[in-house]
């Protein structure tokens, strides 16, 4: 939608390549906005940049440090497991061939549970992130509800092959913990000037500057009535 069908208004263009919207023609766009729309505007991807809202760029390199260090905890745990069964298994009297079909087998039961929890590790991560910060932009707040939501689902998903008794467990438990989670975090995002409440017009103005092809403005005195 272009600033000009608005009715009652008109921008004025202080350059070719830049567009002065004011408060009250934002406010009409973003009153009439969906959450679907939210959402586009959130996760607006573009091939040459990526992602093109400052939010999700942060949330990405936070999955990204916490899936590399737990690829590293995991991989270290694994190989203190296997180092120690190796050596129940090894023996003076046990073939060479078969010491070294051992190793081998170990090697890669190494890389497997690694491989494993790294992407175990890497769901629960976007979920508990991205599914939070998706519903909160769909709804246009920030509470503790999407945290228990997320991490709920996060905590069911990574026990899902224990049995749907366990499942049930770790989803309550998640929810529990998401929401008491959620409450500090709702309280540093806002402190911060984060929440989706604040973000949502910072996101408007980037994705309205792509659509438009100009780099965008917010002001209160550059737009007049006609």
């Amino acid at each position: 939608m272009q600033l000009n069908d608005l009715p009652g208004f008109k921008a004025n263009l202080n350059s070719s390549k830049k567009h002065v919207y004011s408060e009250v023609g934002l406010t009409t766009i973003t009153q009439n906005e969906t959450g679907w729309d939210r959402l586009k505007m959130l996760y607006c991807y573009r091939y040459q940049t990526g992602f093109i809202q400052e939010d999700v760029q942060m949330m990405n390199t936070i999955i990204k440090r916490v899936v590399f260090l737990g690829a590293i905890i995991s991989l270290v745990s694994a190989s203190s497991r296997s180092s120690a069964k190796l050596l129940e298994k090894q023996s003076p009297e046990l073939p060479t061939m078969k010491v070294l079909l051992l190793e081998r087998s170990i090697r890669r039961d190494i890389l497997k549970e690694t491989v494993k929890t790294t992407l175990k590790m890497a769901a629960f991560s976007c979920i508990i992130i991205h599914l939070s910060q998706a519903i909160a932009a769909y709804r246009n707040k920030s509470t503790v509800w999407e945290y228990g939501i997320a991490s709920s689902l996060a905590f069911a998903f990574k026990e899902l092959d224990q049995g749907m008794r366990i499942v049930v467990r770790a989803g309550s438990m998640g929810a529990i913990m998401g929401i008491i989670g959620g409450y500090v975090i709702c309280s540093a995002l806002s402190t911060s000037g984060w929440s989706q409440e604040e973000r949502n017009l910072p996101r408007r103005l980037k994705y309205m500057s792509l659509q438009d092809g100009h780099s965008v403005k917010l002001s209160t005195s550059e737009f007049t009535r006609d």
